[in-house]
């Protein structure tokens, strides 16, 4: 906080909160007025003291008004007093020093019944000896910040403690090149300069390694003193040594050395332990790139600015992009348009001040969006041609290059195969694509490529990964062969929870699948392109079944989109032939299960053209089966059912029991939708038989669900919700979170029909909640028809109306004309 503001906070009080007022028979009117008046005091005692403080230390001969004005506040204020003798010395009137240590006697023994502080008595003594010197006025040589620093208030504040700290004497700021350490250590000097720790410095010196190009290694030592010593104006003499004539000029001071960019120097980091040792009140922050690694060293890791897309307003790397921004666009703001933009670019280069700077520039000659998709392609635009900015910081590979090069091969060799991985990554993942050990992994740690997240894994800098992934690319065979063993290691992890995903998942495998689901996605892509078929086959379902349990329908649809066109480019060969049909078929489940199957029939024609050909029973049951499913949700009934008893005959004929009993369930659901209801029934409940058999937990709640819908339809209203209930148990029991909506909505509709219109309220809220989360916009239209029954229920007219329009839209999104008659 600076003097002028403590200044203004100070004349703010104007006195004793409500001082003329007086509460009769208002006794908590009059509590509160007490709290509130002795707060507001206590604040004002504060800002006094902070206020004086300053002044001492940086303008001694201003700081009686301040000291005076505290003691109104609180007489007994000693430090106060103590400011008072000091100045009073400085004017060359030491009675009047003496005289101000008695009046602090009588207001203590008066105020407190104590005696003076040792601090204050000792001051006291040497004034009387005449043993007292005014304090210099503080040196200092540091330049002004050209931009304010934007954010960084907790690094400030700790940096700050850490200097308090008589024992903190080597501070050293450590982070990757232009992550703004520098701006960050000056912005401390000159927080220092204006609210000093409570033991000052009487000199803050500013010293720039970066263009010191050492010579002789035994004699860099030498050759850094007399780069300081000239920096500070100091002549060399024949007489001394440069390390002498240090000592003498600081001697006993308290000096604080703000040296910057350590990193090229490290040979010579012994230095600043001599120094520290040679003058005992000396401090020193420096920055570098790598720790120096010295006894008594306290290490502080400077990082990108804040990048949180949770807050409300622009976070830090926002703020300084628009900051920066400004330079080229005076009219540039955050607001709802380019919030989103500025987040992706902030997020793809994790907060890294001087790559944010450099995008920025770049909207002289392009839009925002150009800029946004430019940084997240690669490092091509994190140039500069600001002729302020050092030459070894225009352009943001060299800037990585110099880190890089400082690395050892096997270490070059890790993160480059490393950088293939999207999200934070295991020890053990790790390991088996790149052989890597947890020391190798440390030590890419700490020298800043990789970091520690909170659970355990390791995760590259955005920017970092960028350029190792450039060096991957540049050694073909090292390409080739990681990208080998990244595809082996995430196929191979999701063939091993195959049985898990499809029959009885967890909370956590779902969880430990959304850590790395960038990385299956990329695995999988990069499977399709080297020809991974057999693979591709062995791992498709329990790819869809991660995008089932955790309500990614449209990701899911979108990579086998992706897949499927990747399959039609490679020759057709019986194993690409498999592979497209099963991809086809997964495919169809997925668009099915959130009734987006347009696309569907024509696709499951081409399934069983391609099963024909390949004498696949199973796969022409699965794409007979997907395909009457299809045709039943687009209202085609007939069609559906045709197709679902060519599906079954086969089933039957294969004694396919499972595959039978999910044809059973959809024969029902298209008796259902024709009124056939009895008849849906016993589909249902065949179903339902065999699942038990099978023990298939999952297709067994998807039977119940739908014969609690045709329980509903024949008023068997407590059956019915006997069965959603059995299910919402054993949904939640099996972590299956995108079918918790189904059974939700099917309560909220019994609920409905027997005119409990609270309790279906709260239901189909709640089923509308998630049908919205996982995109599931039939689910959103059957549960904005339900809505707006409610709302007519309840004589709520307009509310319904606004349902029945939702539950349109959501129909036409998905393009359906089937129940629109209904809304």
């Amino acid at each position: 906080v600076s003097e002028k503001a403590w200044q203004a906070a100070v004349d703010l009080y104007a006195g004793e909160f409500l001082a003329t007022f007086y509460p009769t028979d208002a006794q908590e009117l009059g509590e509160w007025q007490v709290i509130t008046r002795e707060h507001l005091h206590q604040l004002a005692i504060h800002a006094c003291t902070q206020l004086a403080r300053h002044l001492e230390k940086t303008d001694p001969t201003q700081v009686a008004d301040a000291a005076r004005r505290l003691l109104i506040l609180e007489p007994w204020a000693e430090e106060a007093h103590r400011m008072l003798m000091r100045w009073w010395v400085a004017q060359g009137q030491p009675a009047e020093a003496l005289a101000q240590y008695q009046r602090c006697v009588a207001s203590l023994a008066e105020g407190l019944g104590i005696t003076p502080a040792t601090e204050t008595t000792a001051l006291y003594e040497q004034i009387r000896d005449n043993r007292v010197t005014p304090l210099p006025p503080l040196v200092h040589n540091l330049p002004a910040l050209l931009t304010p620093l934007v954010g960084r208030q907790q690094e400030m504040a700790t940096l700050q403690h850490h200097l308090a700290d008589a024992d903190n004497r080597l501070l050293t700021l450590v982070g990757p090149g232009g992550v703004g350490k520098t701006k960050l250590m000056l912005a401390l000097g000159w927080a220092i300069l204006h609210d000093p720790p409570p033991v000052p410095f009487t000199d803050i010196y500013f010293i720039s390694l970066a263009e010191l190009e050492p010579t002789e290694t035994g004699h860099l030592p030498e050759q850094i003193t007399g780069h300081l010593l000239t920096t500070l104006g100091i002549q060399p003499s024949p007489d001394a040594s440069y390390r002498t004539m240090l000592a003498e000029r600081w001697g006993d001071r308290p000096v604080l050395l703000l040296l910057d960019n350590w990193e090229h120097l490290i040979s010579a980091a012994g230095l600043l332990s001599t120094w520290l040792t040679e003058m005992p009140h000396l401090h020193i922050v420096t920055t570098s790139r790598e720790p120096l690694r010295l006894y008594g060293e306290t290490l502080f890791y400077v990082r990108g600015l804040n990048t949180d897309s949770s807050q409300t307003g622009p976070p830090e790397a926002g703020r300084l992009f628009v900051q920066s921004a400004r330079r080229v666009q005076p009219h540039f703001q955050w607001d709802e348009n380019t919030a989103p933009l500025i987040r992706r670019i902030g997020s793809a280069l994790d907060g890294h001040p001087l790559a944010l700077e450099m995008a920025a520039a770049w909207l002289q000659g392009l839009t925002l969006d150009e800029v946004a998709e430019g940084v997240a392609e690669g490092l091509d635009l994190l140039t500069s041609t600001h002729a302020e900015t050092p030459t070894r910081q225009r352009d943001m590979r060299r800037i990585l290059a110099q880190s890089w090069q400082k690395l050892t091969v096997d270490q070059q060799r890790i993160l480059a195969q490393l950088s293939l991985f999207r999200q934070p990554f295991t020890p053990a993942q790790a390991h088996a694509v790149t052989g890597a050990s947890r020391i190798q992994l440390a030590l890419a740690v700490a020298h800043f490529w990789l970091r520690r997240t909170d659970d355990g894994r390791y995760q590259f800098h955005e920017l970092l990964r960028h350029f190792a992934q450039e060096q991957l690319i540049s050694d073909p065979n090292l390409h080739r062969q990681t990208r080998r063993t990244y595809i082996q290691e995430h196929l191979r992890y999701l063939q091993s929870q195959r049985d898990l995903l499809e029959e009885n998942p967890s909370s956590d495998l779902f969880a430990d699948l959304r850590l790395c689901h960038a990385d299956l996605e990329q695995a999988w892509t990069l499977a399709v392109g080297d020809e991974w078929l057999a693979e591709i086959v062995a791992t498709v379902r329990p790819l869809c079944h991660f995008y089932m349990g955790a309500g990614r329908l449209s990701d899911g649809i979108r990579l086998l989109a992706q897949t499927i066109h990747q399959l039609r480019q490679l020759p057709a060969t019986p194993l690409r032939q498999r592979a497209l049909v099963h991809v086809l078929i997964e495919q169809a489940g997925l668009r099915n299960l959130q009734v987006n199957c347009e696309l569907v029939p024509e696709a499951m024609t081409e399934a069983i053209e391609l099963a024909q050909s390949l004498s696949d029973q199973t796969l022409l049951i699965q794409a007979y089966m997907e395909y009457g499913a299809a045709l039943g949700s687009l209202g085609r009934l007939a069609e559906g059912r045709e197709r679902f008893h060519s599906g079954l005959a086969l089933a039957e004929a294969c004694q396919d029991w499972e595959r039978a009993a999910r044809i059973y369930t959809g024969l029902g659901a298209i008796d259902l939708d024709e009124g056939l209801i009895v008849a849906s029934i016993n589909y249902y409940q065949q179903a339902i038989r065999w699942y038990e058999q099978l023990n298939k937990p999952l297709r067994l709640n998807n039977a119940r669900h739908n014969l609690a819908i045709a329980l509903t339809h024949l008023g068997q209203y407590s059956r019915a919700r006997r069965l959603h209930q059995q299910n919402l148990a054993s949904w939640r029991t099996l972590h299956r979170r995108s079918y918790l909506a189904m059974t939700l909505e099917g309560l909220g509709h019994v609920s409905l029909m027997q005119n409990r219109l609270r309790l279906a309220e709260l239901h189909l809220k709640a089923a509308l909640r998630f049908y919205a989360e996982l995109e599931d916009w039939d689910g959103v239209a059957y549960t904005r028809l339900y809505l707006g029954h409610w709302a007519m229920a309840r004589g709520m007219l307009s509310d319904a109306a606004t349902h029945y329009r939702s539950m349109i839209t959501a129909r036409q999104k998905l393009g359906h004309t089937h129940l629109l008659n209904q809304g």
